[in-house]
C-alpha cells in the first residue's frame, strides 16, 4: 500500500480504515495497514473477498499454521454472509479471533477511562481516540511534551513549552510527567466546557429526583439509555426498549413492553425520555429506594429544619465523597465535600468539626453526624422552623412536641409547590394517603370550612385547627354560611338574652340543645374510631364503611404507640395488623438480619410480632409423652392467620418519590 493511500484511508477506492475505525478500534492504524496489505496480497483476483485456499494462505504467512478442520472451523465463524468468501470486515473478525488481548488492552485503555467522561458521545469519544493514537507516535499509551506540542499545532492552538507543562502539571494524576489518555480526555473537557453544562443539565438534573441511585449507578442508565437509543434521538422507542429489556436479564414481551411504555410515558409521545427511563429503573430496583429512605431520609427525620431538597443536595454531597461506600467520610474527604459545597474549611476546621459531632468515636463521619455539622453551618434554619409551625402551634397546649412535629412533616410533605399552603388536590392528597375516600366537591367543601382568610388554601394555622377538630380536642371553625337552626320559638327572643343562665331556665328545652354554641367535636373521645368525615364541618362525606379486617387507621388517637418503637402514631403513618398498631416504617419483618418492609397481604403474627412468610419463627421441638414411658417430639406449627379475607385493596402503605420517610428509621 502506498504512502498516500495509507494517509487517505483508501485502498484502491475501498475505504479500509473507516470499516476498521467503526467495528474493530482495538487495532492501531499501524496494524490496519498490515492487515490491509496481507489481504491484498492475497486477495489474487481483486475481488475484496478471500476464499478458503488464499486464506490458508495468508494464515501461514502470518504464522498460523491450522489444519483443514479448523480452517473450516474459522470460516463458519467469520463468514456471516454465508457467501463462502471472507471480506474485509470478517477478515479483520478473524484477527480479533486471533488477537483477544488487543480487545482487553483498549478497553484499558480507552473505553474504561472514557466511562467518567459521559458528556462526550461514543463518536466524540472514538474521535479523540484517533487523535491521541495519531499523536502517541512511540505507541506508548501517553504522549510526551513534544507529542502534546504537536498536537497543539495541529488543533491551532499555539503554546509555550511552558504553557504546556502547566497544563500537563494541570491534568497529571499520577505525576508521570506524560499524558494518559484520561488525562487527555480532562485536556479536551478544558477545551469544550459547555459540553459538561448541557450534560448535566439534560441527564443529571433529571436523576436528582432519584436519589435513592448513587452518581455510578446513574452514570450506568446513561450509558444504557444511550446504548439503546441507536438513532440518537434522545428517547427509547418499544423497540428499542424491548432491546435494553433483554440486555439488563428482564425478558419482556412485546405487549408487557408497551405496557410498561403506557405506564411512564407522560408526555404521550409513545417512546421514553431519560425521565421516564429513570422511573423504569425505580420499578426495576424497588428494594434501593427502600434502602435509602431508611438509610438517609429516616436519620435526617431529627432534622426538620431543612427541606426535602435540601436533605437530598446534603446526601449527593456526602455519597459523593464517601468514595468507598462504607456510609462514612475521613476528615479529609469532610474538607473536600464541604468546598465542594461552596464552603471554605481548612483541613483544621474539618478536624474540629469531626471532634464535635463524633459521637461514635469511630473517627469518621457517618451520616447523621454529617447532619448535625449541617445544624452547626445554618442555625438560622432551626430558628425559622421554630418560628414558622412551632409559635401557631402554642394555641393548641394538647399537642406534644413530638405532634406538631408530625403535623408539620405531614404538611410539608403534601405541600408540592412548596407555597406553603395546601390547595384542594393536595389536600385530597392527604385524605387519600389517610384512606378517606373523599370527593373533589367534597374536599373543597372541607377547605370553605377551615380557610378562615379567603384565600382558597390552607395554610399551616389552619392545618393545625383541622387537625385539632380533627382529633377532637377543638370544634371545626364555624362555617362561613351559618344553617339557620329550625325553631318553634322566634329567634329573637334568644338573641335579647343578655346570659346563658336564663336560657337554661326556658320551659322548652329543644331549641336551647339546637342553640349550642360548641358543635359536635370531630372526633369523639368516647368513639375512638369514628372517621374524619362524621366531624360538623359540612363536607357531608360518607363516612366509609368499617371493617374489621387489617387496615390503616383513620381514626388512631394520639396516645396510641406503636408496637416496635413505641412512639405516637397518627393516620397518616399507621397500618393495623390483627390488634397491633404499627408506624408503615416499623412494619418490617422482625427476623434477625432481615427488615423486609411488609404489606397487609405478606405478613404473619407469631408471639406478638410480624414476620415475612420466610422467616416465621418455628417453636422448639416438644416432649409429649406415651403411655408414661417413651416420649416423642411433636414440631408446633406457627398459628396461620387468614390475611386475604376482606383486606381493603385501595390501602396505601407505603410512601412514593418524595413523600413522608418513615418515623421509626431514626
Amino acid at each position: 500500500m502506498s504512502t498516500e493511500e495509507q494517509q487517505e484511508g483508501t485502498y484502491d477506492g475501498y475505504d479500509w480504515y473507516t470499516i476498521a475505525d467503526a467495528n474493530f478500534p482495538e487495532f492501531s492504524r499501524d496494524e490496519i495497514d498490515v492487515f490491509a496489505h496481507t489481504f491484498k496480497e492475497f486477495d489474487k483476483d481483486g475481488s475484496k473477498s478471500i476464499d478458503d485456499k488464499e486464506l490458508s494462505a495468508v494464515l501461514k504467512s502470518m504464522g498460523q499454521g491450522v489444519t483443514d478442520e479448523e480452517l473450516r472451523e474459522f470460516m463458519s465463524i467469520v463468514d456471516v454472509d454465508g457467501s463462502g468468501a471472507i471480506e474485509w470486515p470478517e477478515f479483520l473478525r478473524l484477527m480479533r479471533l486471533f488477537y483477544p488481548e488487543r480487545k482487553a488492552i483498549y478497553n484499558k485503555t480507552f473505553v474504561e477511562p472514557a466511562r467518567k467522561f459521559l458528556e462526550f458521545t461514543k463518536d466524540e469519544i472514538d474521535a479523540f481516540i484517533r487523535v491521541f493514537r495519531a499523536f502517541d507516535e512511540d505507541g506508548s499509551g501517553s504522549i510526551d511534551l513534544l507529542e502534546l506540542k504537536k498536537m497543539f499545532r495541529t488543533m491551532g492552538q499555539g503554546a509555550t513549552d511552558q504553557e504546556l507543562l502547566e497544563v500537563i502539571q494541570l491534568v497529571d494524576d499520577n505525576g508521570s510527567g506524560e499524558i494518559e489518555f484520561a488525562e487527555f480526555l480532562k485536556i479536551m473537557r478544558l477545551f469544550y466546557p459547555e459540553k459538561r453544562t448541557e450534560f448535566a443539565k439534560k441527564f443529571y438534573g433529571p436523576a436528582i429526583q432519584y436519589p435513592e441511585f448513587t452518581q455510578d449507578e446513574i452514570d450506568v442508565f446513561i450509558q444504557a439509555f444511550r446504548e439503546f437509543d441507536t438513532d440518537n434521538s434522545d428517547s427509547i422507542d418499544a423497540q428499542e426498549l424491548a432491546t435494553a429489556f433483554k440486555a439488563m436479564g428482564q425478558g419482556a414481551s412485546p405487549k408487557e413492553v408497551q405496557q410498561v411504555i403506557d405506564i411512564v410515558d407522560e408526555d404521550g409521545s409513545g417512546e421514553i425520555e431519560w425521565p421516564e427511563f429513570l422511573k423504569i429503573m425505580r420499578f426495576l430496583y424497588p428494594q434501593k429506594r427502600a434502602q435509602f429512605v431508611k438509610e438517609f431520609y429516616g436519620a435526617a427525620r431529627d432534622f426538620p429544619e431543612f427541606s426535602k431538597d435540601e436533605i437530598d443536595v446534603f446526601v449527593q454531597a456526602f455519597r459523593k465523597f464517601d468514595a468507598d461506600g462504607s456510609g462514612a467520610i475521613d476528615a479529609a474527604e469532610l474538607q473536600v465535600t464541604l468546598r465542594a459545597m461552596g464552603i471554605g474549611a481548612s483541613a483544621s476546621d474539618a478536624q474540629k468539626f469531626l471532634a464535635l459531632v463524633d459521637q461514635d468515636h469511630s473517627g469518621q463521619i457517618e451520616w447523621p453526624e454529617f447532619l448535625l455539622i449541617m445544624r452547626m453551618l445554618y442555625p438560622d434554619r432551626l430558628k425559622e422552623y421554630e418560628a414558622e409551625f412551632f409559635e401557631p402551634a402554642k394555641k393548641y397546649p394538647q399537642f406534644t412536641h413530638d405532634d406538631v412535629a408530625v403535623f408539620a412533616e405531614v404538611f410539608r410533605t403534601f405541600d408540592f409547590d412548596g407555597s406553603k399552603s395546601i390547595d384542594t388536590k393536595e389536600l385530597h392528597a392527604v385524605f387519600a394517603a389517610m384512606g378517606q375516600g373523599m370527593t373533589e366537591n367534597q374536599v373543597r367543601k372541607v377547605v370553605q370550612v377551615f380557610d378562615t382568610d379567603g384565600s382558597g388554601e390552607i395554610e399551616w394555622p389552619e392545618f393545625l385547627a383541622m387537625m385539632a377538630s380533627l382529633y377532637g380536642d377543638a370544634p371545626a371553625p364555624a362555617p362561613k354560611q351559618e344553617q339557620k337552626p329550625v325553631h318553634t320559638e322566634p329567634t329573637p327572643v334568644k338573641k335579647e338574652e343578655p346570659k346563658p343562665v336564663p336560657v337554661k331556665e326556658e320551659p322548652k328545652p329543644t331549641p336551647v340543645k339546637k342553640e349550642e354554641p360548641k358543635p359536635t367535636p370531630v372526633v369523639q373521645k368516647e368513639e375512638p374510631k369514628q372517621t374524619f368525615v362524621k366531624a360538623p364541618i359540612q363536607a357531608q362525606a360518607t363516612p366509609a364503611p368499617q371493617s374489621s379486617s387489617p387496615k390503616v387507621q383513620v381514626g388512631a388517637q394520639r396516645g396510641n404507640g406503636c408496637t416496635v418503637c413505641g412512639k405516637t402514631v397518627y393516620p397518616i403513618e399507621s397500618i393495623s395488623a390483627g390488634d397491633k398498631i404499627f408506624h408503615k416504617g416499623c412494619f418490617r419483618c422482625q427476623s434477625e438480619g432481615c427488615g423486609l418492609t411488609l404489606t397487609l397481604k405478606n405478613y404473619t403474627v407469631h408471639g406478638g410480632q410480624v414476620f415475612c412468610q420466610k422467616h416465621v419463627p418455628k417453636a422448639a421441638p416438644t416432649s409429649v409423652a406415651l403411655n408414661g414411658h417413651l416420649t416423642m417430639n411433636s414440631q408446633a406449627q406457627a398459628p396461620k392467620l387468614n390475611k386475604q379475607t376482606g383486606i381493603q385493596k385501595n390501602v396505601r402503605t407505603t410512601f412514593g418519590p418524595g413523600e413522608l420517610p418513615d418515623p421509626a428509621n431514626k
